[in-house]
């Protein structure tokens, strides 16, 4: 339960642990009226109360606090589990598979940091870890309360749209721009393709320009006008 890496990856089994976790809790009669779970998370403890995205984005960096195998301050007694067929399954499945394509693409760089034991743990993660947990936090939060989608798969979206129509820059600032001006003000969308690309900038993998004609030894430029 409380191993979260599996060589360099955070480990399958760990985060669907943490899925159980938040689905158990957010039946608990506290969580039904403020929307709100204590948070036991290794620095946590047990103590704040905090919105499920946020204990999420703890169990992920710091895993569950030592022993609490007992979920007892939410709601389990005696290690027995409420019946799972009465605990609504998540609608946001498309924040899941973003998450799940994050960890895919950038688990390796949490591999030595707040690993048990480690070190590292109580301190500020480094830069790339940090876009990890970033990007992590968005795949899991809503575009805004109640919205099935999730604010990465949204951005994620515009991005390919863009890409697949060559759509151009100052169009994908208009659409999003409408998109977040149609939708409730408490939506985190970016109103420029500036904010939605930066939102996206961790999953871009390293890639060199080459200057194609340079490369050709006997290529002879075209002639001028």
């Amino acid at each position: 339960m409380y191993k979260r890496f599996d060589g360099d990856y955070l480990c399958e089994e760990f985060v669907e642990k943490v899925d159980e976790f938040i689905k158990f809790a957010s039946e608990e009669e506290h969580f039904k009226k403020y929307a709100k779970l204590k948070c036991p998370c290794n620095k946590c403890w047990n103590v704040p109360y905090l919105d499920e995205d946020t204990v999420k984005l703890h169990l992920y960096k710091n895993g569950f606090r030592p022993n609490y195998y007992q979920w007892s301050y939410h709601g389990e007694v005696h290690g027995v589990l409420r019946d799972e067929s009465a605990i609504p399954t998540s609608n946001r499945s498309d924040s899941n598979q973003m998450r799940d394509m994050v960890i895919d693409a950038l688990g390796p760089i949490t591999c030595n940091w707040g690993a048990e034991g480690s070190s590292n743990a109580e301190e500020d993660p480094n830069p790339h870890v940090k876009d990890f947990f970033d990007m992590i936090e968005a795949a899991e939060k809503p575009l805004y309360d109640g919205c099935q989608s999730s604010l990465l798969s949204v951005a994620a979206r515009i991005t390919n749209l863009k890409c697949e129509y060559n759509i151009p820059n100052r169009a994908i600032d208009g659409f999003a721009s409408l998109i977040k001006d149609i939708c409730p003000d408490d939506n985190k969308l970016a109103d420029t393709f500036y904010g939605t690309k930066k939102l996206l900038a961790g999953l871009e993998m390293p890639h060199e320009r080459i200057d194609g004609y340079g490369e050709c030894e006997n290529y002879t430029p075209p002639p001028g006008p």
